[in-house]
């Protein structure tokens, strides 16, 4: 236990020696070998290159998927509003013709086109 105190004190007062020999040690192996790490670095950069490669695309494809949804959904939209529009304008031009035929029928007389009015629309 004493040792390990003085260990310690002794590396809080001249922690720059194990730094400078770590850094002397790492130099040396740089030196000695400099392909290895630089074929390290360059892995290293096409991997991340190729990750880059993928997640662009991952996100141009879910953005291609998305503003196609979009259209057929604003299709879909627009198709059944012109549906509707369409079924009203029939509906009122129905209405109208049967308007029509019931003033007709009753030759202007008030009490019964009104009673024929709230049978046929409930007016």
């Amino acid at each position: 236990m004493f040792t390990l105190l003085k260990a310690w004190t002794w590396l809080k007062n001249y922690w720059y020696f194990p730094v400078i020999a770590i850094v002397a040690l790492c130099v040396l192996l740089y030196t000695r070998n400099p392909s290895a790490a630089q074929e390290l670095l360059k892995i290293s950069r096409e991997s991340h290159a190729e990750e880059k490669e993928i997640l662009e695309k991952a996100e141009k494809d879910r953005l291609e998927k998305e503003a196609r949804v979009n259209k057929k959904y604003e299709e879909a939209l627009k198709d059944i509003e012109d549906r509707q529009t369409a079924a009203e304008k029939e509906l009122n031009s129905k209405k109208r013709k049967e308007l029509k035929r019931i003033i007709k029928e009753t030759d202007g007389d008030p009490d019964l086109m009104a009673e024929k009015l709230r049978e046929r629309f409930g007016i």
